[in-house]
């Protein structure tokens, strides 16, 4: 055989093939769609969310964590002052600086004491903001 008779010959068979795998279904629902290559991911049981406010702050903020051995978590807190975090459970420090972040106009936000997250739970948290 030839590259073309080659070429044709194949792609009889695959045809073929596609249409035997649809009547040997019964014929009247399509075959089965392949299986996806992308990982799914799904969330981890084993950690639990810290959800806060930045009270007295103006426009959001970066939330800053520490956990145990000196770990470090960061996130962003919303124009609202929101922010949430999903972290392993442990004691942390949490504190934040309020928008605008230069020098003259910065603004500490900090809890009132360390937070404890557990996992599958949901800590509630408010950090109160002074200006400098």
């Amino acid at each position: 055989m030839n590259g073309r008779a080659t070429a044709m010959a194949t792609l009889l068979t695959t045809v073929l093939v596609t249409l035997t795998a649809c009547s040997s279904n019964g014929g009247d629902r399509p075959a089965a769609t392949p299986t996806s290559s992308i990982p799914v991911t799904t969330p981890d049981p084993n950690v639990g969310t810290v959800r806060g406010i930045l009270h007295g702050a103006g426009g959001g903020g970066i939330v800053l964590v520490t956990g145990a051995g000196g770990r470090r978590y960061s996130t962003s807190a919303g124009a609202d002052g929101r922010f949430q975090l999903r972290l392993p459970p442990g004691r942390y420090d949490i504190s934040a600086r309020s928008y605008p972040l230069s020098s003259d106009g910065r603004i500490d936000c900090t809890a009132a004491r360390p937070t404890i997250v557990t996992a599958r739970r949901s800590t509630s948290l408010s950090l109160n903001c002074a200006a400098r």
